[in-house]
């Protein structure tokens, strides 16, 4: 009986070994770590400079508010 049942124990986790995911495979379809793609490289550095734009216009309003109630 135990002989029975570590035989079922082994046969589990063989084909649980067997039908995982191949790491080895993944690994090299896989683009490296930490590296971005000139793309991605534009589109970060258009939002940065949309982001300037949209502080700058803050700023701005921020000074004609003040002006505004300065003058009341």
């Amino acid at each position: 009986m135990k002989t029975s049942l570590l035989g079922a124990v082994v046969l589990s986790v063989c084909q649980l070994t067997a039908c995982g995911p191949n790491n080895e495979s993944t690994l090299q379809d896989q683009a490296p770590q930490g590296v971005i793609s000139t793309q991605q490289q534009d589109a970060l550095n258009a939002a940065n400079g949309v982001e300037k734009i949209l502080l700058d216009s803050a700023e701005e309003r921020r000074k004609q508010l003040e002006a505004q109630l300065q003058n009341r």
